[in-house]
């Protein structure tokens, strides 16, 4: 399932989908530019998640904000620990496999980003998402969560943030950066975990799984 936001964009990924044989198994669907990538993968493919077991999700991560050369390294560094090789997908499969209460599979934080686990300017959304499940959070409450969101993770763990609407969420642009509603949903997708009593896991930097 591939989501962009304009029927050319769709034109040319149906294309070079087909060239490399995946036509008739892959869905390229238009979705409104809202919510950054969370909105189109948490309310485009609500239905498509919700019957799935286990899913991976990666997306094109841009980072057009961080210093030259840092957004490509990040970019790298998330999609080959979750999906550099198909030995890597499959030792990650087997994990679930073998326990049932893992939830979700994140990356290794990028370094420089590694002490900014930290609610920031989102604090009042996420407050206002947990509210809705019972639970609490404050600016000391420390969290954690996939910096970038991607991962592997079973359905269950995306149930609390599912039902949502494109009209929820701001336009994707620099002034929405942070702080609204799409930001909020990426540092509590451990908080879905443990909502629905599942735990987490983070893969090294190496992206060996020990599996």
């Amino acid at each position: 399932f591939v989501s962009t936001d304009e029927a050319a964009k769709k034109d040319v990924l149906d294309a070079k989908l087909d060239k490399v044989g995946l036509a008739g198994r892959a869905d390229v669907r238009t979705f409104p530019n809202v919510g950054w990538d969370v909105a189109p993968f948490l309310v485009g493919f609500a239905r498509e998640i919700a019957a799935c077991d286990v899913l991976l999700r990666l997306h094109s991560k841009r980072s057009l904000h961080l210093p030259p050369g840092q957004g490509d390294a990040w970019r790298g560094l998330l999609c080959g620990t979750l999906a550099g090789s198909r030995a890597r997908a499959d030792r990650i499969l087997r994990m679930f496999a073998r326990d049932p209460g893992l939830g979700m599979i994140a990356p290794p934080l990028l370094p420089a980003y590694a002490d900014s686990l930290r609610p920031g300017s989102n604090l009042a959304a996420m407050r206002r998402l947990l509210a809705g499940h019972g639970a609490a959070l404050t600016a000391q409450t420390p969290i954690d969560y996939p910096m970038g969101s991607m991962f592997w993770c079973r359905s269950r763990a995306l149930a609390p943030w599912l039902g949502l609407d494109f009209a929820d969420f701001a336009p994707t642009s620099q002034a929405n950066r942070d702080g609204d509603l799409a930001h909020a949903l990426e540092r509590l997708f451990f908080f879905g975990c443990a909502l629905e009593g599942l735990g987490f896991a983070r893969l090294p930097a190496s992206g060996e799984t020990g599996a």
